[in-house]
Parts: structure tokens; C-alpha cells; sequence
């Protein structure tokens, strides 16, 4: 039995009222596994990485990406690079690899409990250039896919249909996209801002939402009754 606890940090842009704090056993090893917020304040999670390091054993990156990754090739997430440039000591991670893995198989994963692999009419994705393994997933059951980047990030009209026309698009804005500023790169209700339901025909269209809970919970209609909802980080009060 190992005596020495290790200690797991993630630095998260979201917001400080989901943080927590839990000890863990792994094969053995006490791993106190830590989560703080700081409420889309990026001076705030950059002096928190610079203070952390060196002095807790795994560092994270909540709420921002470091890099996106298409098709095999990582897209600098500018912004987020910045928040971690002091940290030379502790090992780092923000976990895109293992999202993507995991994502892109997340109906075969949940085949067992879902008595089979579904399938849907129209699915809406309200933000997905983080998520491509998740417009994979998704566009192997539904028979249309619409996804909302432009939408929500740039305040355009219009969704992008399909997994390969939202890839050319990815291709051409993401060294662009690299350099927004991290206020619009981080999830919005970071700093716990009202309800602000946006487009509503294509959520109400849809039969199928997925993606990141923050999108939802920030920007869906306020009845999404008899849709099915395919999202992460969720909290009671989410649900």
C-alpha cells in the first residue's frame, strides 16, 4: 500500500458551484482528484496552473481544448495554450484524445443498455468543433445531421449539415478559430448567465440533441419533451 497520496488537479473555465473534490484507489494508490472552477475567468485558471505547478502530481484542462483535433491533425486552441504556459513541471493533459475515443463509440458502448443501437430522423448538434467524434457517432444513426457552430459562435442564421460538409468548414476556419479570444472559446453559463433559448425551430426539429450540457441548458427551448438528449457533465439540477 502506497502512503504517499497523489494529488490530480483539473483547472476548469466552467463554473466554481460544480466543483468537488473525491480520493480514489488505483491498484493500490490513494489519488485525491481535485476539480476548481473559475467561472470563465482565464486570468484566474492561468495563476492557478502557474501556482499548481510543480506542486501536485496531474494537471488538466477543463473547459477549453488545447488543441482541436481533424482527421488526424491538431489545431492549436491559441487561448487555451496560453493558459498552461507556465506549467513546466507537472504532467498535463486536457483529454481530447480520450473524448474523441470515447465519443465516436458511444452507441456501440451503449448498445447493452439501450437494448440495441437506435436510430433517429434528424439530429441537432449545438456546437461540435470539439466534438468530431461525436458528429462521427451520431451521423452513423441519424439520417440527418445538423450542427450549430456557426450559429452560436458567430451568431449565423444557419446550421451546417453533415459530418463532411462541417469538415471542409472545420479545415477552413480552425486556423482562424485558433486565435479567438478565450471568452469565446469557454462553454457559455460559465458565469452562470440566465437561460437564453436561441433557434429554436432546428431544436424543436430535431429528435435527437447532443452534445455539451452547457449548449443545452444555455440555449434549447424551454420543453424538450419526448427528444432524446445525448450530453455530458450533467448534474441533478441539469437533469
Amino acid at each position: 500500500m502506497h502512503d504517499q497520496i497523489k494529488r490530480a488537479v483539473s483547472v476548469s473555465l466552467g463554473s466554481p458551484t460544480r466543483d468537488k473534490k473525491v480520493t480514489i484507489d488505483l491498484n493500490g494508490m490513494p489519488i485525491c482528484v481535485e476539480r476548481i472552477g473559475t467561472g470563465g475567468n482565464g486570468d484566474a485558471a492561468r495563476r492557478l496552473f502557474s501556482e499548481l505547478d510543480g506542486k501536485v502530481d496531474a494537471l488538466s484542462v477543463g473547459g477549453s481544448d488545447l488543441y482541436v483535433r481533424l482527421d488526424g491533425r491538431d489545431y492549436p486552441v491559441h487561448a487555451g495554450l496560453k493558459l498552461v504556459q507556465d506549467v513546466h513541471k507537472t504532467p498535463l493533459v486536457d483529454g481530447r484524445l480520450l473524448k474523441y475515443a470515447l465519443e465516436r463509440r458511444v452507441f456501440e458502448l451503449a448498445e447493452p443498455a439501450l437494448g440495441g443501437i437506435p436510430h433517429f430522423n434528424i439530429a441537432f448538434i449545438p456546437f461540435g468543433t470539439d466534438r468530431i467524434g461525436l458528429i462521427t457517432a451520431v451521423s452513423r444513426i441519424a439520417d440527418e445531421v445538423f450542427i450549430g457552430d456557426l450559429m452560436f459562435l458567430f451568431g449565423l442564421p444557419f446550421p451546417v449539415r453533415g459530418l463532411e460538409n462541417f469538415k471542409r468548414l472545420a479545415r477552413l476556419l480552425l486556423p482562424v478559430a485558433g486565435y479567438l479570444p478565450i471568452s469565446m472559446l469557454y462553454p457559455p453559463g460559465a458565469k452562470e448567465e440566465g437561460v437564453q433559448p436561441k433557434f429554436d425551430r432546428y431544436w424543436e426539429a430535431a429528435d435527437l440533441i447532443a452534445g455539451d450540457m452547457h449548449y443545452i441548458r444555455k440555449y434549447s427551448p424551454e420543453d424538450l419533451s419526448g427528444k432524446t438528449v445525448l450530453t455530458n457533465t450533467t448534474t441533478n439540477d441539469d437533469i
